[in-house]
């Protein structure tokens, strides 16, 4: 179909919606009042039954519009999760006992808290090719937790989602040891890695593709957000 139709389509309908909230019933109301004064009698029926077609249409359109508005207010009003990585983000990367953590900053947006905020890789890809990956595998929480009681505003939280062992072996940072999944698959270097990491919590979850260039060198490594999106 033309766009020029689409359009057309979309503004004889939205004239039509106008016409209804606005001066469909007054129309009718102003018909049934001059004929009344000129026939000196009652309007036709058919003027009743526009009356209360255009009264019904206006009290429909009016709940509508009032319930999108609060749904918006309500979205725009939620917290949400906004999540950052990187050698520019601050405290994303940090060393401690030599060990080096490439971490995801965690920040709300909002005011209401977000609860029970946890963070899990459930895909590993090398080079554009997907690694087996048995279960998905849940990543440890600053400082040292599978899941975060809270995120408030302006405290910011960290997920680890890889660390450079003082051995310089390059692991996937996990809460625990998960038998079915190789720990150091992401250690060989040379090679660029995309984890998918769900962040879960009392909000929306947060579906985010991280991307680590393993240099074999914790000090160059690369470490950025490729995207992130919100799951329904």
């Amino acid at each position: 179909m033309p766009e020029w139709i689409k359009e057309l389509r979309g503004w004889f309908k939205a004239v039509l919606v106008w016409w209804f909230k606005s001066v469909g019933g007054s129309v009718v109301a102003v018909f049934q009042i001059l004929y009344a004064l000129k026939y000196k009698e009652a309007p036709p029926m058919i003027s009743w039954w526009l009356l209360g077609v255009c009264f019904i249409a206006a009290s429909f359109l009016a709940w509508r519009d009032k319930n999108k508005k609060a749904e918006l207010l309500e979205e725009l009003t939620k917290s949400k999760i906004a999540v950052t990585c990187g050698r520019k983000v601050e405290m994303s990367i940090l060393t401690a006992n030599k060990t080096t953590f490439f971490r995801a900053r965690l920040d709300l947006i909002g005011i209401e808290p977000v609860r029970n905020v946890e963070a899990a890789i459930v895909s590993i890809k090398r080079e554009g090719k997907k690694l087996p990956l048995n279960e998905a595998v849940r990543l440890m929480l600053h400082p040292g937790f599978g899941s975060l009681d809270e995120l408030r505003e302006g405290t910011p939280e960290f997920v680890d989602v890889l660390k450079v062992e003082p051995d310089g072996k390059l692991a996937l940072a996990l809460i625990g040891h998960y038998p079915a999944v190789d720990t150091y698959c992401c250690d060989e270097s040379g090679r660029t890695y995309e984890l998918d990491v769900s962040i879960t919590g009392s909000t929306r979850t947060r579906m985010c593709t991280f991307v680590f260039v393993w240099t074999g060198n914790r000090d160059t490594a690369e470490f950025a957000l490729k995207q992130e999106q919100s799951v329904s």
